[in-house]
């Protein structure tokens, strides 16, 4: 007898353990499929980034470019960062019409503006 009992405690024990490892695995399976469906849900990572971009800020400890761009809201270049061909800085500042209207540069450790009117003629540079 007491074999027979200890045979049903053991087949007890096994049962209880066979029942939590399908609910376990029921618990993993439910979990896999809402992370699934989350992922299908969410918005491409490269248009969240863009959204982000737009919509907020953007902190970094350093952004690394030979050109930076202002773009304003009709997607025109309204001022841009650059550097010369000769390797120094320059600001560039444009009107409307997508056309230089200040200069300000740095060669040779020498700092220099340059205005110019409509016709894109010089107006005034110092030095």
């Amino acid at each position: 007898m007491d074999e027979i009992t200890g045979l049903c405690a053991r087949v007890k024990a096994l049962e209880r353990e066979a029942r939590l490892w399908r609910i376990s695995f029921c618990i993993i399976i439910a979990l896999l499929m809402c992370l699934m469906v989350v992922q299908c849900l969410r918005p491409p990572l490269a248009q969240a980034q863009s959204d982000t971009i737009t919509a907020g800020t953007i902190k970094a400890d350093m952004v690394e470019a030979q050109v930076f761009e202002v773009v304003g809201r009709s997607d025109r270049t309204v001022a841009a960062l650059a550097v010369r061909p000769q390797g120094y800085p320059v600001l560039f500042l444009y009107d409307s019409r997508g056309n230089v209207r200040m200069e300000l540069s740095m060669k040779d450790d020498k700092p220099k503006i340059t205005l110019t009117d409509a016709a894109m003629k010089k107006q005034w540079q110092a030095p």
